[in-house]
């Protein structure tokens, strides 16, 4: 009888790793598969103009007017340098995670795109536009993004790009921090997620006041009411519905 239940377990353990290997190697695979897709639309990307923010007749960045005419959701760019993260960013209002778990071809893909908030106005803009993506275990999508952790590295990247398929834009890191997503009627806790036009001159500054002071380390940079904010949005493990987030300011760089 002692042997039956030994062989069963041992059935039932290597039934339980070969499919948990089963799974790992999917998830790499598919990551694998997504990422190869990125790579075919960053060469696709037009930088033979000398002038890498001429647009077209259409107002559009000839660097992205052929992906935009690919796909009209993609709204912009975003580029952290020495990082992963170099993709499109795209938003489809009447279905705002539609690019949960889909490419930019729009075919199933685990890691998604990253998109933005669909309440958010790109052209207005909102006071604080918000990207989500997925935390990668490849360490595609904003798997990488939680380096700004590291105050070393924030120090060397304290800026990134997030072009929108109109104009060349820099943003300027001020606050990294850790938190969760909490229920809708919560009252007593900071959702920094829900913040994205501010009513006035007041509720703006206690964002700023409430990120800054959440900041796992102090960088100097702050905003003023009229600035245009940019947040980037992951998963973390710290706790359930944890979030990594990184909170920054558009600037103006000489030549941009």
């Amino acid at each position: 009888m002692k042997k039956v239940i030994r062989i069963l377990l041992f059935v039932l353990l290597a039934g339980v790793f070969l499919y948990s290997a089963w799974q790992l190697g999917s998830y790499y695979l598919t990551a694998h598969q997504q990422e190869s897709t990125v790579t075919d639309l960053r060469k696709e990307l037009n930088d033979s103009t000398e002038a890498p923010y001429a647009v077209n007749e259409d107002g559009i960045l000839v660097r992205y007017a052929e992906l935009y005419a690919r796909n009209p959701d993609m709204i912009g760019w975003l580029t952290i340098e020495d990082t992963p993260i170099d993709y499109p960013v795209m938003q489809r209002k009447a279905d705002p995670e539609y690019y949960l778990h889909r490419d930019f071809n729009e075919a199933y893909a685990s890691g998604g795109c990253l998109f933005l908030e669909a309440a958010c106005d790109l052209e207005r803009p909102s006071d604080n536009l918000i990207v989500y993506g997925h935390h990668m275990k490849s360490g595609s999508m904003f798997g990488k993004l939680s380096e700004y952790e590291d105050r070393e590295f924030y120090e060397s990247h304290q800026t990134f790009v997030f072009d929108t398929i109109r104009e060349g834009r820099t943003y300027q890191v001020l606050a990294v921090f850790r938190t969760q997503v909490y229920a809708d009627d919560d009252k007593e806790h900071f959702h920094y997620y829900d913040f994205i036009d501010a009513e006035d001159q007041e509720a703006f500054d206690e964002y700023v006041k409430q990120v800054k002071s959440m900041s796992q380390y102090q960088t100097d940079i702050t905003a003023e009411y009229g600035d245009e904010l940019l947040t980037l949005s992951t998963c973390a493990y710290h706790k359930e519905k944890g979030r990594f987030v990184v909170v920054a300011k558009r600037v103006a760089l000489p030549g941009k």
